[in-house]
């Protein structure tokens, strides 16, 4: 009996062990897709990249031109109105120069009457240049052009300076004047005025208080219309 029972047992105990089923495969991780068979490979997806942004164009930066500023020129002074030399001229008078470049405009007028006469002279300060050339007065000269002697007497042509007022001088016969423009039409001057004066002397006049004499070598006036 206990024989059977022993046989039973094992024959059971070895049946079981034949019946036990195979351990269970753990399950494919879930991050591994399944593939089916002969299927392409699947492409990774592209990797997107922000646009490049391409940067502005630097400026080129252009120095700036030095402006040239032109230099400055000093102007010429004037010479002196008049100027008294030391030196002696072969009239035996000390020589004297006049600069009408320097004087202020010219007063000239003209004086109608029984006794007409252009009249013209400086208006500066310090010193007088004077013409009187009287149309009838001295026969000589009756208006017209052209070079006479500054013969106050004989041609009506009266010169005068007056380098350290009060003291005048009146030009001698000896000098010229050239007349190329005066004229007047109603008593009104016609401009331009143009005179040209050469070796001119002057004396004292009588009872003026002036002494000595000068002696001017050239001196040319000219006043033209205005603009």
């Amino acid at each position: 009996m206990k024989t059977k029972f022993a046989l039973l047992l094992i024959s059971l105990l070895f049946l079981s062990a034949c019946t036990t089923p195979s351990p269970t495969e753990p399950p494919a991780p879930e991050s591994v897709a399944s593939e089916e068979v002969g299927a392409a490979p699947t492409d990774p997806p592209a990797t997107s990249l922000p646009p490049t942004e391409t940067p502005p164009p630097t400026a080129t930066e252009v120095p700036p031109t030095p402006t040239e500023i032109p230099p400055t020129e000093t102007p010429t002074p004037l010479p002196p109105a008049l100027v008294i030399g030391e030196e002696t001229a072969a009239d035996g008078c000390t020589v004297a120069t006049l600069n009408p470049v320097s004087w202020s405009p010219l007063f000239f007028t003209y004086n109608a009457g029984s006794d007409p006469f252009f009249h013209i002279h400086t208006n500066d300060q310090g010193f007088f240049f004077g013409m009187e050339l009287y149309t009838v007065y001295g026969p000589g000269w009756k208006g017209e052009l052209g070079t006479f002697a500054t013969d106050c007497t004989a041609n009506g042509i009266c010169l005068y300076l007056v380098p350290n007022p009060p003291g005048s001088y009146l030009a001698t016969k000896d000098g010229s004047v050239e007349i190329t423009s005066l004229s007047q039409v109603d008593g009104q001057v016609q401009l331009p005025i143009e005179l040209k004066l050469t070796n001119l002397t002057f004396k004292p006049v009588p009872g003026g208080g002036a002494t000595g004499c000068f002696h001017v070598d050239e001196l040319t006036l000219k006043i033209e219309a205005e603009e």
